[in-house]
């Protein structure tokens, strides 16, 4: 069940010339608070238009296949019409179904900008089709220990690569492939990997994180990856993994709810539509933080071990 959420956190690829239309949301330390944009509309009182050739105040309304898992949002913008409205699609990664409908989405509304659960180390994923991740060997991954890699880093590494598919990440790429057809915005909404996992590992104690590190080892021997697949919604939800592991569903989870939530905020600000794509379980999180305060600051911030 972990892997999933944990899916998007340590893709180590290189970065492609091909990316040139991929902006990076770069966190900036100018203001600690994030303040909310004030938007009298809400999402019981949002109307509908099926107008997708212009600009209009009310959201357009997807065709029933396309509204699975989907959480429309809106705010001020300084872009034309002073409003913009965000189409929110969760996704079960690396599945046919997903991958169907966010292309789907993407070419059916063909949004100013298009926000992804990415970070700038992962851009390359958006590039490489049939892409498949190398899984270490014991000597590579001992190698990366005498660099002082972290432990954590280095085997959840070998963890994603021995249970990764050929589909894994595609509905990024197909949803990146889209928008640069009609010339759209990609924004690359994550907060970086490396800030993730440093503040989990400053943050959890010794005994969850063996108990983390084992329950990886074992996942990857004897789970097979497709039970992850379908899992991913229940993963936060579940009162037995927040016992065990509240560290990594508060850093892991929770804090990049708050990150993407705020990041996705201001992309929105700027636009007049967005078309965000994230896995399913940070969807009632980014709603949840909509237009709140989130310090950001705390959010950057790698606690001393």
């Amino acid at each position: 069940m972990f892997q999933r959420l944990m899916g998007h956190l340590v893709t180590r690829t290189r970065t492609l010339n091909q990316l040139a239309r991929v902006t990076p949301f770069i966190h900036r330390h100018k203001s600690l608070l994030v303040a909310p944009i004030s938007c009298s509309q809400t999402l019981s009182s949002l109307q509908f238009s099926t107008d997708t050739s212009a600009f209009t105040h009310h959201p357009v309304r997807l065709p029933d296949d396309l509204s699975k898992d989907l959480i429309v949002l809106s705010c001020e913008s300084s872009a034309e019409g002073g409003v913009c409205h965000v189409y929110l699609v969760g996704v079960s990664h690396g599945t046919k179904e997903s991958y169907r409908r966010v292309q789907a989405t993407v070419k059916f509304l063909k949004p100013e900008a298009l926000f992804l659960e990415l970070c700038q180390s992962r851009a390359s994923t958006l590039t490489c089709k049939n892409f498949k991740r190398h899984v270490p060997t014991v000597k590579e991954m001992v190698t990366q220990l005498r660099k002082k890699e972290n432990i954590f880093s280095v085997l959840l590494g070998w963890f994603q690569a021995k249970i990764a598919d050929d589909l894994h990440e595609n509905e990024f790429r197909v949803a990146y492939e889209e928008a640069i057809k009609y010339g759209g915005k990609v924004i690359l909404g994550d907060r970086p990997d490396n800030i993730t996992l440093r503040r989990f590992w400053s943050k959890t104690p010794l005994w969850h994180k063996t108990k983390l590190l084992l329950l990886l080892l074992l996942g990857a021997v004897i789970i097979p990856g497709s039970d992850y697949l379908n899992n991913e919604p229940k993963l936060r939800d579940d009162s037995v993994m927040s016992k065990w592991f509240p560290t990594f569903v508060e850093i892991i989870g929770h804090e990049r709810d708050q990150y993407m939530s705020s990041t996705l905020l201001k992309v929105a600000s700027e636009n007049s539509s967005v078309v965000a794509v994230v896995g399913r379980a940070h969807l009632e999180g980014i709603k949840k933080h909509w237009k709140q305060p989130v310090v950001m600051n705390d959010l950057m911030t790698v606690p001393s071990v």
